[in-house]
């Protein structure tokens, strides 16, 4: 007997019971499964100084360019946005948040910046600060960067959103 997944995925199955079938079925390898998050970025705290005096925080998945940049701040020991946004992620993807020049053009360049990964987010969200890392990678001392993450779904890569 051969099942087929939601996802096309064909599984031959022998006389196995009702378990396998079911199994069949109901499994969606986790590298299909994409997340709709909700991003809000709060607030910071003792941003490392820079030549410039305002900045913003910008949001990407992974390594990639900055995709939603908050507005302007000049504030560095505790600015406060409260800004969101939406975006889907897969298994292992994470989040990158770069505390960058206002002006910059360079959707890669950053003052500091924080991670946060896959397994702090998936299933239940996240909400608490993170450190503030400096453009070598050393964490700032004090710096923080506040993000509420709430999971608004997830579905098959292959379905319309």
């Amino acid at each position: 007997m051969v099942c087929k997944t939601s996802s096309g995925l064909k599984v031959h199955v022998a006389d196995f019971t009702m378990l396998a079938v079911t199994f069949c079925f109901s499994v969606l390898p986790r590298s299909l499964v994409r997340y709709l998050l909700e991003v809000k970025i709060v607030s910071a705290r003792n941003i490392p100084a820079s030549d410039r005096q305002q900045f913003v925080v910008g949001l990407a998945r992974c390594e990639n360019p900055v995709k939603f940049r908050t507005k302007t701040s000049s504030t560095r020991d505790k600015a406060v946005w409260n800004q969101a946004s939406k975006l889907q992620i897969g298994h292992g993807d994470f989040l990158t948040f770069r505390v960058q020049d206002k002006d910059s053009e360079d959707p890669m360049s950053f003052i500091a910046q924080a991670k946060l990964q896959f397994d702090l987010m998936i299933p239940s969200g996240f909400e608490d600060e993170l450190p503030l890392e400096d453009v070598s990678g050393n964490k700032v001392a004090g710096a923080g960067l506040k993000v509420r993450v709430r999971v608004q779904g997830a579905r098959n890569a292959g379905q319309e959103a």
